[in-house]
This record gives structure tokens, sequence and C-alpha cells, in this order.
């Protein structure tokens, strides 16, 4: 890359890496060899990327505001291009698989849409949105966990000054919202502990500095 990497993220196999760029592309890896692979070059910088949970596709998203899904089995093939918003451009902050069809696209506009890329009908592709609503601002960071305790499916949501959780297992029904002594204005995120009852994030403070 020629620009900082904004994401990195090993293929559940963790044969295959994926890398996003200021450089406004995405590469992909052999996480054995080091060796690069392929090449998707975009429009502007990209802040994002997920695989698939069979590896065989990466999802990406950035500053254009549109969520791409690459076929890694055919890489030569254009991408399918999911826009956030027709109305304004909003950024893509984040982006996760939560199954082979479904992709989670966090959004600066405080709103997480649930992309079934297997949809063919326009009207259809959104199958589900969710909102950190308030003052919260754009979306910093998302995170899936799926809990060994209890199968519960959690999303962890760090937006604003706030760290979200919504349970996905019921529907992505919210179940509390943190109020940090800390800000996702810029840079942070958040992660769940896999026994589901503490996390930690970090983030900015008054002044500029970083905390935990």
């Amino acid at each position: 890359h020629k620009g900082a990497v904004w994401s990195c993220r090993l293929d559940p196999a963790a044969l295959l890496a994926g890398t996003a760029s200021g450089d406004f592309s995405v590469q992909v890896w052999d996480a054995i060899t080091g060796n690069s692979l392929y090449s998707f070059p975009h429009k502007h910088v990209v802040k994002t990327l997920d695989w698939s949970q069979d590896s065989r596709r990466l999802a990406t998203g950035g500053h254009e505001g549109i969520l791409r899904v690459f076929d890694i089995t055919q890489p030569e093939k254009e991408p399918l291009m999911f826009v956030q918003s027709t109305k304004e451009k909003v950024s893509i902050s984040k982006c996760n698989w939560i199954d082979n069809s479904t992709v989670l696209a966090a959004g600066e506009d405080g709103t997480i849409r649930f992309w079934n890329v297997d949809e063919t009908d326009p009207s259809k592709q959104i199958a589900q949105t969710l909102s950190v609503g308030g003052d919260a601002g754009g979306i910093r960071d998302m995170e899936i966990l799926t809990l060994p305790s209890s199968g519960r499916t959690i999303l962890t949501v760090a937006a604003g000054q706030n760290v979200t959780f919504f349970d996905l297992s019921a529907g992505g029904k919210m179940i509390h919202s943190y109020k940090m002594p800390i800000h996702f204005g810029q840079e942070g995120g958040a992660s769940l502990h896999p026994g589901g009852k503490k996390f930690i994030a970090g983030g900015g403070r008054r002044g500029g500095s970083m905390a935990l």
C-alpha cells in the first residue's frame, strides 16, 4: 500500500488476509507466504473490510458511501455495489458479515444497514436498520460476538460518547447504552468480553489525547 492501512482482517480459515487502505485500494494476501494475490481499486479511501463466513466473498466500505462485495473465487468479476443513501453520501466506517448473505454496514449518519447482498430487487435489499439515535453521531466501531454461554449474538457499537449493545438474536433489540468518559469522534472502539459481562473501550479525550 502507498497509504495508511485502515483495516486488516484474516478470513475465517486464516489462509487469506485483506487490507483496506487510504490509497483507494483493497489488497488480498496469501496469509501463509505474504504474497499479494489481488488488488481491488476503489475511488476513495477504504476504511473497512470483512470476510464472509465461507471465505468466498469480501465486503468493503469507506468514504465513497458504497458497500462493495467481491467474489474471491472470481476476482476479475465486477463487485456487487450497494449505495448507502440516494439522498446524501453516507460514509461507511465499519462492515461485518452476520451470515453468508447479510452484511451490516455502519454509517456516519448513525445508522446500521443490514444488506441482503443476494437480493436482486433494490427495494428489498435493506432487510433491517438499527440506529444509535440521539446525539451519538457517526458510528466509529462495530463488533459482532456470539456468546459461548448462551448462544446469543451481540452487536457492540461505539458512536459519539456511547457504547451501545444490541441483541441480534432478538431482532436487534437494544440491551443498554453506556455513556463513556471518552468519545469516538475520530477514532476508537469497543469490544465485548466473551463472558458477556464486561467490555473494553478506547477513544479520545478533551484536548485530543487517547484513553482506554
